[in-house]
């Protein structure tokens, strides 16, 4: 591509695809694999990994398949299917087992499982997107996580997904398979300092040999960090778009200004309405909303009941002893915030 040339660049730096020869190891990372690496050892039975969009599991996920490809057998998942024959089937397949004509898939794996066991080896399944699973699926690998002598278990399971994986184990049906996670782990976003080092990182994996130009500003470094909130992915997509528009204005490196036309392109990607503002400000706005709600309710109420009633009303009196705040004019100060009311039942 001729922007590679122009920036000294051999490939793409900032692809979406999970290259491991552009990877960077960070102490998050790298701490979580090396745990995985050891529960694995210890033969603890489930694992999980779960990390927000973007913030590098499958990247982890193939870091992880690569410090155990001398372990065998090796399974690996991606986008795993919630049916539990088809589920089966696919395990069956990964390990290479082919059941016979009189046996199922699922007594297939079983015997498959024992042979190994006798041979001293722990066969291991990877499941990557395990919240794609839904209830049906992961219930199906709870029934595979069975598998076991009286002393030892036949199968080890490391599942990588979404938040979304932990809101599907907390479900009741599930609370089986969520007492077999014996480990849990967690992806965080990158430091500032990360989300600056690992852009310079993919710089000079891929740039032209002898060609040590600085190619991002330090000020559009500190702005993508920013915008990006640490996130790889996010990260990825604003340097390839930066890069561009510093291209397409022949400019030997990206400045701050390429960062801001590239977060302008992308604001529906970097931004979303809640995200706009930060917590206190979020509570606030929610208080003074139930607040002018409230005063609401209280003018219908004196518009519809007698006059006469008025001291009588329980509504009113419970309005009122709810401690509805008094709302002036144009008083920001007076709605109420979070230090003023809390809920008793929070």
């Amino acid at each position: 591509m001729p922007y590679l040339a122009h920036f000294g660049l051999v490939e793409k730096p900032f692809t979406l695809t999970p290259n491991p020869e552009l990877y960077m190891h960070t102490a998050d990372h790298t701490g979580i694999a090396q745990a995985v690496v050891y529960a694995l050892k210890q033969q603890a039975g489930v694992i999980k990994v779960v990390g927000d969009i973007g913030t590098g599991k499958t990247m982890l996920c193939r870091i992880l398949l690569h410090a155990l490809n001398d372990v065998q057998p090796l399974a690996y998942i991606n986008a795993p299917e919630r049916d539990e024959e088809r589920l089966v089937d696919t395990v069956c397949t990964e390990f290479g087992v082919q059941p016979g004509s009189r046996e199922s898939a699922y007594e297939a794996l079983r015997h498959f499982l024992l042979e190994k066991h006798a041979q001293g080896h722990m066969p291991i399944l990877i499941v990557d997107e395990a919240q794609a699973l839904g209830v049906e699926g992961l219930e199906s690998l709870r029934l595979l996580s069975n598998l076991e002598t009286e002393h030892d278990k036949l199968l080890q399971i490391v599942l990588f997904g979404q938040p979304e994986l932990d809101a599907l184990l907390k479900r009741y049906e599930l609370r089986q398979l969520n007492q077999r996670v014996v480990h849990s782990f967690y992806t965080r976003k990158l430091t500032s300092a990360e989300a600056e080092q690992y852009v310079r990182h993919r710089l000079s994996c891929t740039r032209r040999k002898g060609n040590r130009r600085e190619l991002f500003s330090k000020g559009a470094l500190a702005l993508m960090a920013k915008s990006s909130r640490g996130i790889p992915r996010l990260l990825n997509i604003l340097s390839e778009k930066a890069l561009l528009v510093a291209y397409s204005e022949t400019a030997p490196r990206v400045e701050r200004s390429h960062v801001e036309d590239a977060i302008a392109d992308s604001k529906d990607l970097l931004f979303s309405p809640v995200s706009i503002l930060d917590k206190t400000t979020t509570r606030r706005v929610l208080w003074a909303a139930l607040a002018a709600e409230a005063a609401l309710a209280a003018v219908i109420a004196l518009f519809l009941l007698p006059i006469g009633d008025f001291k009588g009303s329980s509504f009113l009196a419970r309005l009122l002893e709810s401690g509805v705040p008094a709302i002036e004019s144009t008083q920001t100060a007076a709605l109420p915030g979070p230090e003023a009311r809390q809920p008793q039942d929070r």
